[in-house]
């Protein structure tokens, strides 16, 4: 085994989160309007070590997997519609585009929680096209990362964007935009901390069904509900972003709440179209009478649904005290994501 260890994180996306799989839509409908979002890497994520083997095998405490490394192998694991599909998903389209065998991967330590909008699924994929760059010697920028993750996930049957993969390897708070075939990144400066408390609302949340249900509505809309959904990502997704980056670059971090809310609104309009955008349990959360005095906003994280709350809290201190409460009242866990100005 590889004696080096790398970390790949998880994501927030602060607002945005869904914008971005309008892009491989823009050239069929020239009416649509390019995803955008603010996105942040955070400190919990993935610590691996790898080497090079004739199979793929994952390790992981008692947790073990493995897959001959051909592609008819890979392609049913990719379509099994469980954590190790993203991974064969990645090998899969790396094995069709490089010559490459496999490696056995350990997971020495993860901490980014799964299936909680934290962009976990982005994050294994990046772990191992990461691992097979180094040790195959490909050269591959972090363009070409992005796009072999990107690629992986699409493999393993998720209609996932392109927000996740470059938002983690980018590693500063950026403004994204989502092109056909690209993304352009651009710093945003932080006048004023910001603290951000990350719920675990211990629900079942299923991504894929989630982003499924918003592309069923593109590329043109076919009711009086397909065309709220593109309003809500298009012209309105791009209102709130540009609100929420002058917000943080001018440090009115209230301004930041307000924009919050109202893009968790425009998600609850859309919940007809899915089941899980209905997120009992984050609605809940977020109107909690003791919680609401302390936050100047909150929503859900990623695609939505019962999967992770984002509180923005008034000062730290507050962030700690919801976290206290959060135990006692909901068993919920949460972590707290500072962003320095």
């Amino acid at each position: 085994m590889n004696d080096k260890i790398i970390f790949v994180p998880g994501r927030i996306s602060l607002i945005g989160g869904i914008s971005d799989l309008v892009s491989p839509y823009l050239s069929l409908n020239k009416d649509l309007i390019p995803g955008c979002a603010i996105a942040v890497a955070i400190d919990k994520g993935i610590y691996s070590s790898a080497c090079k083997n004739e199979k793929f095998i994952y390790d992981f405490g008692n947790i073990h997997y493995e897959c001959d490394m051909e592609e008819n192998l890979l392609k049913n694991g990719a379509e099994n519609n469980d954590y190790f599909s993203y991974m064969c998903g990645t090998l899969l389209y790396m094995l069709k585009n490089y010559n490459i065998s496999g490696l056995k991967l350990k997971i020495v330590k993860m901490d980014l929680p799964i299936k909680k909008g934290l962009a976990s699924s982005a994050a294994i994929c990046i772990t191992i096209a990461q691992w097979i760059n180094i040790l195959y010697n490909l050269n591959l920028s972090d363009n070409e990362i992005i796009k072999i993750a990107y690629e992986g996930e699409h493999l393993a049957l998720s209609k996932c964007g392109r927000l996740d993969q470059s938002s983690i390897v980018n590693k500063n708070i950026s403004h994204l935009t989502f092109l056909e075939e690209s993304v352009v990144s651009r710093k945003i400066t932080v006048k004023k901390d910001i603290y951000i408390l990350l719920v675990d609302l211990k629900a079942n949340k299923d991504t894929r069904k989630i982003m499924n249900c918003f592309n069923n509505a593109l590329p043109f809309p076919k009711n009086e509900q397909d065309l709220l959904v593109h309003n809500v990502i298009g012209i309105n997704n791009k209102r709130l972003v540009d609100i929420s980056c002058e917000s943080i670059e001018n440090g009115n971090i209230e301004k930041l709440g307000y924009a919050f809310n109202e893009f968790q609104l425009l998600m609850d309009q859309v919940s007809a179209i899915c089941d899980e955008l209905k997120a009992p349990i984050l609605h809940k959360v977020l109107s909690d009478k003791y919680i609401k005095p302390l936050i100047y906003g909150g929503k859900g994280t990623g695609s939505g649904g019962d999967g992770t709350a984002m509180l923005l809290c008034k000062n730290k201190n507050v962030a700690l005290d919801i976290n206290e409460y959060l135990k006692v009242k909901y068993d919920m866990d949460s972590f707290l994501v500072h962003i320095k100005k």
